[in-house]
């Protein structure tokens, strides 16, 4: 039995990536298909090694970092002729360690305990030279009362999220509507890759409650500081500002 390969539709589909991703990487050479030729059309064929490595480019896209700046880490490895592993490759982005984050302090309550783990992050992303991302969410709830139905949906809200965020990341409800998201050692492109998937986690935008049917709609805005900006005093100010259409 031959060695099992994959289609290009195929390791897609399994490293859940874009054509348009998988491109990019055959490109600069971190995964190498093989060709079969099958008549006088040629056909590329990956290996469970370009899967494991494309998996885990994803996994560090999904969590916010510019994986293209790794891009000539990995080929100056590859030159060396060393093997890289996925392990290795999410150890060649060289992040700084993240900071241990006791889950039952991972989800505040109110602006100012939002604003002051901002100033905390902030302190520590000048340090280590990573940027820092803020995510602001606004849910609109028709009909609107102030009862228990309304409390039972947003807390729905805010374990889902919650359950989204990433170990090192912190979560904020603001307002009975409104939830702040600090995302740490982020880039303003993975902010905005988080942002577009918010509203994604609620496909079912009418809950029944009772025998009321209520019906939700999701607004989301995003900022992001670099290290090298002096004020980042503006930076929840700015994801509030930039909340968007509801989707």
């Amino acid at each position: 039995m031959g060695k099992k390969t994959y289609s290009p539709k195929e390791i897609c589909r399994r490293a859940k990536i874009s054509a348009r991703q998988l491109g990019y990487w055959k490109l600069i050479g971190i995964v190498r298909p093989g060709q079969e030729l099958h008549g006088s059309r040629i056909f590329y064929r990956y290996t469970d090694r370009d899967l494991e490595l494309l998996q885990a480019v994803q996994k560090l896209t999904e969590q916010g970092y510019l994986v293209s700046k790794a891009a000539e880490k990995i080929k100056a490895a590859m030159a060396e002729g060393e093997e890289i592993s996925a392990h290795a490759l999410l150890n060649l982005i060289g992040l700084p360690p993240v900071p241990h984050r006791d889950p039952s302090t991972a989800i505040l309550k109110g602006l100012e305990d939002f604003r002051k783990r901002v100033e905390e992050e902030r302190i520590r992303s000048r340090r280590f030279q990573y940027a820092l991302s803020c995510l602001a969410v606004k849910v609109e709830i028709s009909p609107l009362d102030k009862g228990d139905a309304v409390r039972e949906i947003t807390q729905k809200i805010l374990n889902t999220l919650n359950a989204y965020r990433r170990a090192y990341d912190t979560i904020s409800q603001i307002d009975p509507q409104e939830f702040l998201w600090l995302l740490c050692q982020t880039t303003e492109d993975g902010a905005k890759l988080v942002a577009q998937r918010i509203p994604i986690l609620f496909p079912e935008r009418e809950w029944m409650i009772g025998d009321v049917r209520y019906s939700i709609r999701i607004h989301v805005g995003h900022a992001t500081i670099e290290p090298s900006e002096e004020d980042g005093t503006k930076l929840v100010e700015r994801a509030r500002t930039a909340i968007g259409t509801a989707v």
